[in-house]
């Protein structure tokens, strides 16, 4: 018997004034499953359980709660991001590092929202990232114009990675913990390229810009090295995003079908580049 448990405090003038990128890989729901919404709203306005948030840890406690109200401690929960496409994904890469508080099961909603069927529309991305050591105020967009500039360190990040640890997941999670020294040493046994997402279906792959319509250049970039760590340019939409991820991922599972070698992604964070940069490791630019 499929058993979902969605809050439903939203009111529909929110959850209808969210428009969804688009996407083109349906998960199935097979078995009971335990799923906890966000919505965030183009304005930058961030809703869950149909309580509008003022900080961004109020995210974390959200879903600390949502877990422990779970009707059976067996069931799986998936973090079920709604946000509008045209947020910039900055804003969203600030509400993972909350999600990544309390669970790295995390759903992209795309395509329409009355497709949550038993079957959701969605792309899974890549692996959630840092922890921010405090919260920062939600911010909408016309209060972020209006503020000027925010300086705040980030001094402590952490990943969770499972067993067993693998150098590239070992590496994934010296990175988010600003250790330069166990990253340096990894980096020198294994290839790595900087692949960054710049918007209008463009990235650049060590700093040579690329267009993701080619496939052919894609491949081969993400062949030739054993490690790909990704990061974005500040102004791309949530929509570049998925767009971006979800040709990365179907390349990737194509290429392993063909038993090809992929480069193990590490998706890396705006509050882990600086902290990395900070302490002297330059793989990014600043």
């Amino acid at each position: 018997m499929l058993l979902i448990a969605i809050p439903f405090g939203l009111s529909s003038q929110i959850n209808d004034s969210i428009i969804l990128p688009k996407g083109d890989n349906n998960l199935e729901i097979t078995s009971a499953i335990h799923i906890l919404d966000i919505y965030v709203t183009n304005e930058q306005k961030v809703y869950c359980n149909g309580k509008q948030l003022q900080y961004f840890d109020e995210i974390s406690a959200y879903l600390i709660d949502g877990l422990r109200s779970k009707l059976e401690d067996w069931t799986p929960t998936w973090i079920y991001l709604q946000a509008d496409k045209n947020l910039k994904y900055a804003f969203i890469d600030r509400i993972k590092s909350e999600i990544c508080r309390v669970s790295p099961r995390l759903v992209y909603g795309t395509g329409q929202k009355e497709e949550l069927n038993g079957i959701i529309k969605s792309i899974s991305g890549t692996t959630l990232s840092k922890l921010n050591q405090y919260s920062e105020e939600i911010m909408n967009v016309k209060e972020e114009a209006e503020f000027d500039s925010i300086s705040k360190s980030y001094n402590s990040f952490f990943m969770p990675l499972p067993p067993p640890e693998y150098d590239e997941y070992k590496l994934a999670r010296l990175l988010y913990e600003n250790d330069i020294v166990g990253s340096k040493q990894i980096l020198e046994d294994k290839s790595y390229s900087i692949l960054k997402l710049v918007g209008n279906n463009k990235y650049s792959f060590n700093s040579k810009d690329f267009e993701f319509s080619s496939r052919k250049n894609l491949l081969e970039n993400l062949t030739s090295s054993e490690i790909v760590m990704m990061t974005f340019n500040e102004q791309i939409l949530y929509e570049d995003y998925i767009d971006a991820i979800s040709i990365i991922n179907k390349l990737k599972s194509a290429a392993i079908q063909n038993n090809q070698k992929v480069a193990f992604i590490i998706e890396i964070s705006m509050n882990c580049q600086k902290a990395l940069y900070d302490s002297g490791l330059y793989l990014f630019e600043n």
